[in-house]
């Protein structure tokens, strides 16, 4: 999982998880609130009965009980309204026909010196919350105060207000987690930004190219960082042309001297110097052989330092690619013959012209024959190929039916020095010095193509390259 999803989860789990702590704490404080406010306003109307009937009691004057008994019916909350006197007569009440009605001894022991509180169940099966309270009147209890609920209104009353509740918490949930995930998002861009543009520039240095940098201009740690990457990337590239310098100073150095050891073994080897022996003649002949495969690397090292330099002219003209192949191929006849490799260009249709400069595109179609031979068992082929691709490119393909390459080590063939061990060898000896594929690229390059190749492994290998019409 990248870092970014990681950190989008992980942040916007953490945000829910503290919304829905808030949200049902907020839930459960608020229903506490409301059954408070509840009870608050039951008393509130069982005070407001006490006054009534103490009134009442005082003045008799039933007739303004009864009227603010009807004004607290209005509310639907409110089931029933009473006065009772100290002997347990009923003197105003929300039903008339219960006035002057008597409750029960024991019932009015309850009511007439303590607040009292029951529920019960109507015959229709109406539940009922009812309170009542004494009346007291010069220190005597003079009757008392009841008053009655409906349970189901209030509970009614109480959903609904929850519901609300609950809408406004789902609101604002959901807009809360909208903004904390496009914040987690911004977030996340902000932090893993710089880590994507640091790895890719880690691709390009491991391409090679050691004048990547790091446009980064953040003043925490992740700036610090690219920063150190970029400091990295200079002293690689300082090494890199110091071991540039190095090389070519050497090869200038060795030239010489070896071009006057190999013109005086060939003249040994003539009898210039007087007859030698077949003993000799065989170990004079190794030392020739192997000088010139010295001389080819120090031309090849040479040829790249030219070429990285831009110092290797090349002039683009239309030319003949099909006998530029077949001129090609002549010259690797012989390999393929001894190989027991079949060559055929019959993939480039005679006459057709492509711009480029011919001495690059005879270089590079050498090169990558001669490396298709290697890799290519008997009785294999190496094709050579033309296209002319949407984009109004040249493409010209060698392809071979050998044993291919792995596809991790493809991004590592146009690398200086570059040996894939997993061929090397497997076909038949394969020497070679690392530079011929990078001196390709940069004979394509510098034309204003491009090259790359497709591989499967054990199965064969396409090296394409493309020169602009």
């Amino acid at each position: 999982m990248k870092l970014k999803t990681r950190f989008l989860l992980v942040f916007s789990g953490f945000i829910c998880l503290m919304l829905a702590i808030f949200s049902v704490t907020y839930y459960v404080l608020e229903r506490r609130t409301l059954l408070e406010l509840q009870r608050q306003k039951f008393f509130a109307t069982l005070t407001e009965m006490v006054l009534t009937c103490r009134n009442a009691f005082v003045q008799e004057d039933w007739p303004s009980a009864l009227n603010n008994i009807r004004t607290l019916m209005q509310d639907a909350a409110v089931h029933h309204a009473t006065c009772i006197d100290s002997q347990g007569r009923i003197w105003a009440d929300s039903d008339s026909e219960r006035i002057g009605e008597r409750i029960g001894a024991q019932d009015l022991a309850r009511r007439r010196y303590a607040t009292f509180e029951r529920t019960y169940v109507e015959p229709g099966g109406r539940v009922v919350w009812e309170m009542s309270r004494p009346v007291w009147f010069s220190g005597l209890p003079v009757g008392a105060a009841v008053a009655g609920a409906s349970l189901l209104y209030l509970r009614r009353q109480l959903d609904h207000k929850l519901l609300e509740i609950l809408q406004r918490i789902s609101l604002v949930f959901l807009g809360t987690m909208a903004f904390a995930v496009l914040a987690a998002f911004f977030i996340a861009e902000n932090m893993t930004d710089p880590i994507r543009r640091i790895g890719a520039g880690a691709r390009e240095i491991g391409k090679g190219k050691l004048g990547y940098r790091i446009v980064d201009t953040r003043k925490d740690e992740l700036g610090e960082l690219a920063r150190e990457f970029n400091s990295m990337a200079q002293k690689l590239g300082e090494l890199d042309e110091l071991k540039e310098n190095f090389i070519s100073n050497i090869t200038h150095d060795l030239r010489n001297p070896l071009a006057g050891i190999l013109g005086y073994v060939e003249i040994l080897m003539r009898g210039k110097q007087g007859p030698l022996s077949d003993r000799q003649m065989k170990s004079l002949d190794i030392v020739l052989n192997s000088g010139r495969a010295l001389s080819r690397l120090i031309d090849n090292i040479l040829d790249l330092t030219k070429l990285e330099a831009g110092k290797m002219g090349f002039t683009r003209r239309p030319m003949d690619a099909r006998a530029c192949a077949d001129s090609v191929l002549e010259l690797m006849r012989v390999k393929g013959d001894e190989f027991g490799v079949a060559l055929d260009a019959q993939g480039i249709p005679p006459g057709t012209s492509i711009m480029c400069d011919e001495e690059g595109l005879r270089r590079v179609l050498l090169n990558l024959v001669s490396n298709a031979l290697k890799f290519t068992p008997a009785k294999g082929s190496v094709f050579l190929e033309y296209a002319r691709l949407p984009t109004g490119e040249d493409r010209l393909t060698v392809r071979d039916t050998g044993i291919g390459i792995p596809k991790d080590k493809i991004e590592t063939l146009f690398q200086k020095f570059s040996m894939v061990l997993e061929t090397r060898n497997k076909v038949r000896d394969s020497k070679g010095t690392g530079l011929g594929l990078v001196i390709c690229k940069q004979i394509v390059e510098a034309q204003g193509g491009r090259i790359w190749v497709e591989s499967v492994y054990n199965e064969g290998t396409s090296f394409h390259f493309t020169f602009p019409a």
